[in-house]
């Protein structure tokens, strides 16, 4: 019986040792440190600091405008600091935004669009519908910068 155990745990030792000779192998085939880097974003930390040290350097930005879009000129003219929207109140929980011209009210319906004039007490009927809970799945923040990352 002692021989049959001394024998199973050489057999096991032996497998242990195959086994981590494999698991040094399958590392350094496959680059698992590079991808863990890559899951934590070391790689892309270090990449974004290269850049950022050639810009600094150089001083040479990779965007240009080319000579179309310089002799085209801007597309679109400076968007100015319009005044805030005037909203009143209707009836119920009905909320309406003032328009600017002619000075109409625009509600929206299940139906389409209803123009009411000005002065008008009627607010169209807003059909009853069932509350629903919103969950939050994902949340996506765009961050807004200057700096040019090449």
């Amino acid at each position: 019986m002692v021989e049959i155990l001394k024998t199973l745990s050489w057999i096991s030792f032996a497998a242990a040792a195959v086994c981590l000779l494999l698991a040094v192998f399958v590392w350094f085939r496959f680059q698992i440190m590079s991808v863990i880097n890559d899951l934590t974003g070391k790689t892309a930390k270090k990449a974004i600091e290269q850049i950022r040290s050639k810009n600094v350097k150089s001083g040479d930005k990779s965007y240009r405008s080319s000579p179309v879009n310089i002799n085209r000129g801007p597309l679109t003219e400076p968007v100015t600091n319009a005044a805030p929207v005037k909203t009143e109140k209707l009836s119920g929980d009905l909320e309406t935004t003032l328009l600017r011209e002619d000075n109409k009210t625009v509600i929206l319906n299940a139906d389409g669009t209803t123009v009411l004039n000005h002065g008008s007490e009627q607010a169209a009927a807003v059909p009853n519908r069932p509350e629903v809970e919103v969950q939050m799945i994902e949340q996506v923040v765009f961050i807004h910068t200057n700096e040019v990352i090449s």
